[in-house]
């Protein structure tokens, strides 16, 4: 994805089901690290972590701060930035076993996911 496309006219959204899956997967995408577009910065919306400038902010549970803990949804949700938009979670080992069967990865449950892969090359595992 080109870090500058603008999120608002962005058309490659991934089409998952969600909310039948929030239950086993917990929003884990919420907890991946990626860094802010310029838009994004620009517009003042979008939290970034002030001690990692332009990375997305997320709180001391490793969730993005825009997540809304009670819901599992994002509060900033036409405001998203492109790799919330674009990101499609059925091929990340990191998250599921197996998409189809509804297997999440039992790293998950772990406090310190997903810097708990870093051993295991985390980037490996993404098809």
């Amino acid at each position: 994805l080109d870090p500058e496309t603008d999120k608002y006219s962005f058309e490659q959204t991934a089409e998952i089901d969600c909310t039948q899956r929030l239950h086993l997967c917990k929003a884990s995408c919420c907890r991946l690290s990626f860094a802010l577009s310029k838009q994004d910065v620009r517009e003042g919306i979008v939290h970034w972590a002030l001690g990692r400038p332009y990375m997305i902010d997320q709180d001391d549970d490793g969730y993005c701060t825009h997540m809304d803990r009670d819901c599992l949804h994002c509060t900033i949700y036409d405001h998203r930035p492109v790799p919330c938009r674009g990101y499609d979670c059925r091929q990340d080992k990191r998250i599921w076993l197996d998409y189809e069967q509804r297997i999440p990865n039992p790293t998950l449950a772990e406090d310190d996911w997903p810097t708990c892969l870093n051993g295991t090359n985390a980037d490996a595992q993404r098809d």
